[in-house]
This record gives C-alpha cells, sequence and structure tokens, in this order.
C-alpha cells in the first residue's frame, strides 16, 4: 500500500463543505489545476494533504488572484 492509498480522502463535497463554496467552485479549482484531485471510478477524490497545500496557498496569497478568476 503506498501513501496515496493511506491518506484520508475527500469527495468534492466534503471539499465544498469545508471550504464554505459550492461544489461547482472546487470542480473549478480542479479543472484549472489550483486543486489536484483524481479519479476512482467515477468520483474524483482529494487528498488531505493536496487540500492542505491549496489552503496554504490561498492563505499566503501565492496565485489567489487566479483563484479568484475562477
Amino acid at each position: 500500500m503506498n501513501d496515496v492509498e493511506r491518506e484520508p480522502m475527500l469527495t468534492v463535497s466534503d471539499v465544498a463543505d469545508r471550504m464554505y463554496v459550492s461544489e461547482r467552485t472546487v470542480f473549478r479549482w480542479i479543472k484549472s489545476g489550483h486543486l489536484k484531485a483524481f479519479r476512482t471510478g467515477r468520483v474524483l477524490r482529494i487528498s488531505e494533504a493536496d487540500l492542505e497545500r491549496f489552503l496554504h496557498m490561498y492563505r499566503t496569497g501565492r496565485r489567489a488572484t487566479n483563484l479568484r478568476a475562477h
């Protein structure tokens, strides 16, 4: 079992709830490449670590202007 399989995984809905945004916004972040996600079957999954990286970039202002544009 590799590290990705051991990490807690979130759905788009989980991320939307945590960020207080719509699922559509999360899909836009994924499509734009700001938030890393991968597909398991028909479901997109986001690792806790990738969400933390995204939040860090968002909080520190790195790429924040790009995030607001999407």
